[in-house]
């Protein structure tokens, strides 16, 4: 396995000092106005969440501390997760740590309540290399809609593509509001959702043709 080949501790963290270098380097990594605020990331990753986004972090180190990480929360109302952050140190990229991370975080959401998952979501920046790398591993695909994330935990609103990789099957497209709804309720924590514009923004450009294939 890429972590143990390259000598590395991994730990769950839900909080500590740990938490905070996680932020830190998420900060880096994808730019502060793109992760919440510290004190909401330490709500998000701790154990007190309820059923509705139960939130697990994992993450690798070295004698230096942490240098990747991966975030991922089993959303209670779907039969789905969804992968919330991941980072990986410059120096280590490209070695495998990020699939290795990313492939327990998803066993562990797959035990929250023993059933299977149906599928992953996530929010990638289109063309970038998360997004690449979704195209070229997994059969993923675009949810046919204008999503955004929200304004809230000091996030700053965004175009983003909503991103599915099946598991057992594909949603359908009349589950798609209903996703939505439990991403900005569930892990952003806006609810009702229907209060939030970027919501009702997003659930009215649903389009009726069709996912789009990620290639």
């Amino acid at each position: 396995m890429a972590l143990q080949a390259a000598g590395l501790a991994v730990r769950w963290i839900t909080g500590g000092g740990a938490a905070v270098e996680a932020h830190s380097l998420l900060q880096e990594n994808v730019g502060p106005t793109n992760v919440e605020d510290l004190a909401t990331f330490i709500e998000t990753i701790g154990p007190s969440r309820d059923d509705r986004a139960m939130t697990r972090m994992l993450c690798a180190f070295d004698d230096s501390g942490v240098l990747a990480v991966v975030v991922g929360a089993r959303l209670g109302r779907l039969n789905a997760a969804m992968l919330l952050y991941s980072a990986v140190r410059k120096d280590m990229r490209r070695r495998g740590v990020y699939s290795a991370l990313r492939a327990r975080v998803v066993d562990a959401l797959r035990g929250e309540d023993g059933r299977p998952l149906d599928y992953i979501i996530s929010e990638l920046e289109p063309e970038g290399i998360l997004w690449r790398h979704y195209r070229q591993r997994w059969d993923a695909w675009i949810v046919p809609c204008e999503y955004r994330v929200p304004n809230t935990q000091g996030l700053t609103p965004k175009p983003l593509d909503l991103v599915i990789v099946p598991v057992e099957q594909r949603p359908g497209l009349g589950e798609i509001a209903e996703i939505v709804r439990e991403v900005y309720e569930g892990v952003y924590r806006l609810v009702p959702a229907d209060s939030s514009d970027e919501y009702l923004s997003v659930v009215q450009s649903i389009r009726i043709d069709g996912p789009e294939t990620v290639a």
